[in-house]
């Protein structure tokens, strides 16, 4: 069958673009033809703008306006070449459609939404019909959703869409989110069954992680990787390191000035990280994709968060390893982790989220 996938594909995300072509793999490889629709969404692009003007001057006080400014002009030359780098990850491994600027019937016999927060009301700031496939299509046409995500802090916005989120969610063949508790959100509006579904990540084998990873030219080494900015993820780092006498790496998903060249890489792309986390020592990372590549490659490693993060605690119990979600407070589990203990876990959960997709797909 001829299946159409939307989700973020086009943000300079690690994880975005990494569970966009597992989800992607793993559908070409039970024999469909897939196609990541390369639709343009202006609020998902606008946020990897080298430069965004738009909020970047404050009428109010030109002097903040023009100190921000100067702390990003020593960084563009960092972010042309991560854009570049991501540029060259999909032009190598997406399968793109013909660029559309809203959803629309594309011949497509399935239309797929996810993974990734697709329907994160706030980040997309509002109802987004085309992540929603909310659009004309076919009768004979199904729509699926899997793993959709979304943030604790967005939930509530979505009773403020809840019409459109209701009539939306009704078309749907079939429903699967990441998160339980993003799943009960959705069942208060809307009478369909929901299943939870692990990230496409899990979908490939730590083998093909591997061959695509670009080794980093430096050993020895903690690596922390911030998508939340937690100064204390950094200080944690230096005590591990010290004990250790190894270095620290930090990858910062944003740009904010420049760092120390040596410590802090910020023209990372995305095969560079996958990189630093297969041969880091240790491993520290806000990032929930930080925390699931971690767990692929079989690393030791923690999560640092505010309590309740939803997104990080679901895949951390259902494996076993809520001990390794910290507050910023905490002290890193330096005990190695039992990879065979997780791995029997995480299996029938891999198991039962490709059950999920390929019963969609066929029924």
């Amino acid at each position: 069958m001829r299946i159409g996938i939307f989700t973020f594909h086009r943000a300079e995300n690690f994880g975005a673009v990494l569970q966009c072509f597992a989800l992607q793999t793993l559908l070409e490889s039970i024999g469909h033809k897939v196609e990541i629709v390369d639709y343009r969404c202006k609020n998902i692009e606008r946020g990897y703008y080298i430069f965004d003007f738009r909020g970047l001057f404050c009428r109010l006080n030109i002097f903040a306006s023009i100190s921000k400014l100067c702390t990003r002009i020593p960084t563009v030359k960092d972010r042309i070449v991560k854009k570049r780098k991501y540029i060259a990850f999909r032009k190598k491994y997406l399968h793109l459609s013909q660029p559309i600027s809203r959803g629309k019937d594309l011949g497509y016999d399935i239309y797929i939404t996810g993974s990734d927060q697709v329907w994160n009301t706030t980040l997309l700031h509002g109802y987004d019909e085309t992540y929603f496939l909310d659009f004309a299509l076919p009768k004979s046409a199904k729509r699926i959703s899997y793993a959709v995500s979304s943030e604790q802090n967005a939930i509530a916005t979505l009773y403020q869409y809840k019409a459109s989120i209701s009539a939306a969610l009704n078309q749907f063949d079939s429903i699967s989110v990441r998160e339980e508790t993003f799943g009960n959100e959705l069942k208060k509006i809307s009478a369909k069954d929901i299943l939870v579904c692990v990230d496409p990540t899990f979908f490939l084998s730590i083998e093909i992680y591997l061959k695509m990873a670009i080794r980093p030219q430096i050993s020895n080494y903690i690596l922390v990787y911030h998508m939340a900015e937690v100064p204390e993820a950094s200080s944690m780092a230096d005590i591990i390191a010290y004990k250790g006498k190894k270095e620290v790496i930090e990858i910062h998903a944003k740009f904010e000035s420049r760092r120390q060249k040596r410590r802090h890489k910020q023209d990372v792309g995305p095969l560079d990280l996958l990189g630093y986390i297969a041969y880091a020592d240790y491993v520290i990372t806000t990032s929930f994709h930080g925390l699931a590549l971690s767990l692929i490659l079989q690393k030791n490693f923690c999560v640092v968060s505010k309590p309740g993060n939803m997104r990080l605690q679901n895949i951390l119990r259902e494996v076993g390893l809520e001990n390794r979600l910290i507050t910023k407070d905490g002290t890193p589990p330096m005990e190695d982790i039992n990879y065979r203990i997780v791995s029997n876990k995480l299996i029938p959960l891999v198991e039962k989220s490709k059950k999920f997709l390929i019963t969609a797909i066929e029924k």
